[in-house]
């Protein structure tokens, strides 16, 4: 759930749905003018997804580490269990129905979808795992937060903004050593990308705005508020990565500089719409309702929807040869019917077993936004 002084924030819902737009829009639409256009937006919706999570799970923990009259023993299994209860059981599912039905994984071992390390195999094998190389980016999440409760949970509180931003000066400095390492191999642009640490700075900014927010909201208002810096931030980023395109002595800045670039205007993004002070257009959109509620299976959505083209053509549909759009859109439309009953039938009667497992009183800190997936 996504709350904000006790109401309900749409507008986070609605990232989610644009975050999940954008993965499917780069893997369906594979016109050659999207050679780049595609990855780009794809790669867009993962980071948007990352920014996203560092700032809902920082704003969960850092509620309980000053509010929650338990242990932080007790703070962690509540949230163990709870993560576990919204992302284990689709997954497996999914995993063991690619299992039984031999979803092509490019002779990929399953060991890595089940353990969740499908980045790592990535990182090292250039991405070909079939139809589930979409999961290293679930990967990803999960590894943050084996490790994350306890960065925030044991770090003394004056340290915790310090130790977010050594996380992003950390994922900078992975990419750079893994630059280095593998100069030169057609391995490097993957396991930069895929790999853990090279992602930190995306979760890190993320936790950098629930910090803000929740401390020193006013100060936050005032950075958001300089809107041509981070336009400015964004222009620079796609600048850098179209202008890459055929220029090798372009990679390591961009490399270094891609993923951070992108959460830093994913951090504007973020966090204009958690507040209520700005109106327009935008937040118009991100609190539609249709908008809201896919944004609410969105999971589901970024779950399944790589696995929709080879079941459909399992089941005869080879696709319109006269167009990728009509194609994508049809993809779109089973691919949002599976993930409703999904949704309804099988991920929210296992999610409302949550409430089993609720912290302990949340009292409200200056500023807070107690917000959950």
């Amino acid at each position: 759930m996504n709350r904000l002084d006790g109401k309900y924030m749409v507008q986070l819902d609605g990232f989610r749905f644009f975050a999940v737009s954008g993965v499917m829009v780069g893997h369906w639409l594979t016109y050659p003018y999207m050679n780049r256009i595609g990855p780009m937006l794809a790669s867009f919706g993962v980071n948007l997804f990352f920014v996203l999570s560092g700032f809902l799970i920082s704003q969960i923990l850092i509620n309980s580490k000053f509010n929650v009259e338990k242990s932080k023993l007790f703070i962690l299994k509540q949230f163990y269990i709870r993560r576990f209860l919204r992302i284990f059981p689709l997954y497996y599912l999914v995993v063991l129905l690619g299992w039984i039905f031999k979803v092509p994984s490019d002779n990929t071992s399953f060991f890595w979808f089940v353990t969740y390390t499908t980045n790592i195999i990535c990182g090292i094998n250039q991405g070909h795992c079939g139809y589930f190389t979409h999961l290293w980016s679930l990967a990803v999440e999960e590894q943050f937060y084996i490790i994350f409760p306890f960065i925030i949970l044991l770090i003394l509180p004056q340290k915790l903004l310090q130790t977010f931003l050594l996380l992003i000066v950390l994922a900078i400095c992975s990419r750079l050593v893994i630059y280095f390492i593998l100069k030169g191999s057609p391995d490097m642009e993957w396991a930069s990308y895929t790999l853990t640490p090279c992602c930190f700075d995306a979760f890190g900014i993320g936790a950098v705005l629930a910090y803000l927010k929740i401390f020193s909201s006013e100060q936050l208002l005032r950075i958001l508020n300089r809107t041509y810096v981070f336009f400015g931030i964004l222009l620079f980023c796609l600048g850098l990565y179209f202008f890459s395109l055929g220029h090798p002595k372009l990679n390591l800045p961009l490399i270094l500089s891609y993923r951070l670039t992108l959460s830093i205007f994913c951090f504007w993004l973020i966090g204009v719409g958690s507040f209520s002070e700005y109106k327009g257009l935008t937040k118009r959109i991100l609190e539609n309702r249709v908008v809201v509620y896919l944004g609410k299976i969105s999971y589901g959505i970024y779950v399944y929807h790589h696995f929709i083209p080879w079941v459909l053509q399992k089941l005869g549909f080879d696709g319109n040869n006269h167009s990728l759009i009509l194609d994508a859109l049809f993809y779109f439309s089973v691919t949002v019917g599976l993930s409703v009953a999904s949704w309804h039938l099988f991920e929210s009667p296992i999610n409302g077993l949550k409430r089993f497992f609720n912290y302990n009183s949340m009292e409200k800190v200056t500023g807070y936004i107690y917000a959950e997936k």
